[in-house]
């Protein structure tokens, strides 16, 4: 996947192209079915905030590859908390889970390279906005 560095345990070939795409086209599923939603006022971005989750802030990401200037505040957090979930998710058949700290580790890495926000990232870790309730 092209700049993606959070897969490395996804063998190389391990999906088709077609796999691959299938799995991108999400992106455009969640904005065709959140766009449904009868969103009003502060909320009517919403499914242009959820269609972005994938775009990096140095245009590697995907389905637009737009550049940081043209990513909202509002989905540079859910990438972050995304690609996080994504990252400790234990029920992804291409990939195995990653430990907390090792996937926070990659969050910074990712911020430091200049494709995730790095203040966001700061404030995701420093407020522990990972934990849940089974953390508690």
């Amino acid at each position: 996947m092209k700049g993606c560095h959070m897969y490395q345990d996804v063998r190389k070939g391990n999906l088709t192209k077609y796999e691959i795409e299938e799995i991108r086209s999400h992106v455009i599923h969640t904005e065709n079915i959140v766009d449904k939603v009868p969103f009003t006022g502060d909320l009517r971005k919403v499914p242009f905030f959820a269609a972005g989750h994938h775009e990096m802030l140095d245009d590697s990401g995907y389905p637009k590859h737009v550049k940081a200037d043209n990513i909202p505040i509002q989905t540079r957090m859910m990438t972050v908390a995304d690609i996080y979930e994504a990252l400790i998710a234990k029920d992804r058949p291409y990939k195995k889970s990653i430990d907390r700290m090792k996937s926070l580790a990659i969050l910074k890495e990712e911020a430091k390279n200049s494709r995730l926000d790095n203040e966001l990232v700061r404030i995701f870790i420093e407020k522990r906005a990972y934990e849940t309730k089974e953390d508690n």
